[in-house]
């Protein structure tokens, strides 16, 4: 579970989101919608916590890079509410699970399918946020129950799912605060994403307006197509290591001491290096006159 935070006068605004490979977090694209470029300044994207706001030592938070919203995104109708946030590279100490998208177990998703929501969203209408990470359990509905309450909805990019009943006249569900996180299900004992949160009614777990969610596979050639295109490319090394030998000038032993040898790498792509040094000798010749 990722949560997208951006820093406010005000305080923190924040969506949920999915982690789906180890530079990408996919979410919904109303969530990142009408951003500036100065606004990227204050975006987070905060992994390794089931806290809000946490300082545990295990929760780390990674600039935005690039944000990538599907093309054909429509905030009129709601329609391919999905985007990619790419960020740096986590390390080996940060290694979350990573959810599947598979394009036909997620198109016939059957209604008594084992899923859950999750998110930091409110926990009651009108209430406050969660400082917890919150999961439920919800249910696929039928295209025709969504599309009835709902109308119209599109079949291949959107479902509908819904909890039990928890209170007087309300069920269980996704709420504000929730949108861009997973709607994830098991299937043949794996979880898979299904589900990223979209809208829902003005009031949370009614059962006349249950929660919308972009469906997954539907998207899978378009995510997999825009990670390969916007990923770090691996740097190859046809030797295996790379032996560099600097002379310098003779020097002095007092100004040896201050000496700084730069050593520059010169690409013609624009790639990044991560360059690690094995050994370092310092080889220093005596002159007795």
């Amino acid at each position: 579970m990722a949560q997208l935070i951006l820093e406010t006068s005000s305080g923190a605004e924040l969506c949920g989101g999915a982690v789906i490979h180890e530079e990408f977090i996919i979410t919904a694209a109303h969530c990142v919608e009408n951003l500036s470029q100065s606004d990227f300044e204050r975006l987070f994207v905060v992994l390794g916590s089931t806290e809000i706001y946490s300082n545990a030592p295990k929760t780390k938070r990674f600039k935005v890079l690039q944000i990538i919203s599907h093309k054909k995104y429509n905030s009129r109708k709601i329609i391919n509410d999905i985007a990619l946030i790419r960020i740096e590279r986590f390390g080996e100490e940060l290694v979350p699970e990573f959810l599947t998208i598979k394009r036909k177990e997620s198109t016939n998703i059957g209604l008594t399918a084992e899923c859950s929501v999750a998110g930091f969203g409110l926990t009651k209408n009108y209430g406050s946020t969660a400082k917890v990470l919150q999961a439920v359990n919800v249910f696929p509905m039928s295209h025709n129950d969504c599309n009835n309450a709902w109308r119209p909805i599109k079949e291949a990019t959107q479902l509908c799912a819904l909890g039990a009943r928890v209170a007087s006249e309300l069920n269980a569900d996704s709420c504000m605060g929730d949108s861009g996180g997973p709607l994830f299900c098991r299937v043949e004992k794996e979880l898979q994403l299904t589900g990223i949160v979209s809208f829902g009614g003005a009031k949370c777990g009614d059962p006349d307006r249950p929660g919308v969610y972009t469906r997954a596979s539907f998207y899978e050639n378009w995510i997999n197509s825009m990670i390969d295109e916007h990923k770090t490319p691996e740097l190859q090394l046809t030797t295996g290591s790379i032996e560099i030998t600097t002379l310098t000038p003779f020097l002095k032993a007092d100004d040896a001491r201050n000496t700084t040898i730069k050593l520059i790498v010169e690409s013609k792509t624009t790639s990044s290096a991560f360059i690690t040094f094995s050994s370092f000798s310092l080889f220093i010749l005596a002159c007795i006159l």
